[in-house]
């Protein structure tokens, strides 16, 4: 009921906001996102997460048809190849001048030296274009020259940048042969360090253990922080690492199968996703440490 009761309000928002725009003879996009605003600053307003994809089957499509039933078919085919020439070629090659001309100041080379080639390539490559663009002439009072146009237009450069370069990103990254730095797994002078603070927490446990209250739990945590003080040993000595490296994937996946199904209980209706998000952040947590552990990159 209290997604159905959000709903509501946010109708009922919108059309009160709408009223408005008509009555101050404003632009609706432009009340509707300052009313956003002041919604989203009112504590009793529930926190509603909306799908992507309902968006763009539902909200776009008659935004969409209405603005290409009235545009120019002839001035867009005029102006719809330089508008994506523009949006994705200056675009993408701001972003070289920036990554250059920021590392002639000699204190920020010495702190944050230039990238490789192919990261700038990718960086340059990646991302939408048009998002601003649709929002300010969405803005555009309905009585402006070309208003259809300009919003077709928009979503056309939204739509070419998101289908072509957004489908050949992965070939672009693999061409410029972009990957994270591999780790070799945890280094002598980290398990030394794991082991020290491994001791300590061990001997804790161990006074914990001879308490009257809370000694049989104690003793029952005393055999996994034995036996992880002494992985660390063997590792600070210089061994131990096959052994760490074969619990942290056994570790890893049994979280991956915790994982699915904790989406396939959410895909069934077991709860809620605000409780959704956070237990997953909770599991991307855990695997980023158990990676750091395995010297592997996280997956994408």
């Amino acid at each position: 009921m209290e997604i159905v009761e959000a709903v509501l309000v946010m109708i009922a928002a919108c059309i009160g906001f709408a009223l408005i725009a008509r009555r101050l003879n404003l632009p609706y996009a432009v009340i509707l996102v300052l009313g956003g605003m002041v919604l989203a600053s009112v504590p009793w307003v529930p926190s509603v997460t909306l799908d992507p994809q309902i968006a763009l089957a539902f909200f776009l499509p008659p935004l969409l048809q209405t603005s290409a039933w009235r545009t120019d078919w002839r001035a867009f085919r005029a102006n719809l190849r330089p508008i994506l020439l523009l949006a994705v070629g200056m675009a993408a090659n701001w972003v070289f001048p920036a990554t250059y001309a920021a590392r002639l100041i000699p204190a920020i080379r010495r702190r944050d030296p230039a990238p490789p080639l192919g990261h700038i390539i990718v960086i340059s490559w990646a991302g939408m274009r048009g998002v601003v663009s649709l929002a300010a002439a969405l803005a555009l009072p309905l009585g402006f020259p070309e208003r259809d146009l300009l919003i077709f237009l928009a979503f056309c450069a939204i739509l070419a940048t998101l289908v072509v370069q957004g489908t050949t990103l992965e070939w672009v990254i693999r061409r410029c042969k972009v990957e994270e730095p591999r780790m070799t797994g945890m280094a002598r002078e980290e398990a030394i360090v794991r082991h020290h603070i491994a001791n300590a927490t061990l001997a804790e446990i161990e006074r914990r253990a001879e308490d009257m209250l809370e000694g049989a739990v104690a003793r029952d945590l005393l055999s996994e922080y034995q036996d992880k003080t002494r992985v660390f040993h063997g590792m600070a000595g210089g061994g131990g690492q096959a052994e760490l490296e074969a619990r942290m994937r056994i570790r890893l996946a049994g979280l991956r199968a915790g994982r699915a199904a904790l989406l396939t209980h959410h895909r069934d209706g077991g709860f809620e996703d605000e409780l959704l998000h956070a237990l997953e952040s909770e599991h991307d947590l855990e695997e980023i440490r158990m990676l750091r552990i395995l010297g592997a990159a996280p997956d994408g």
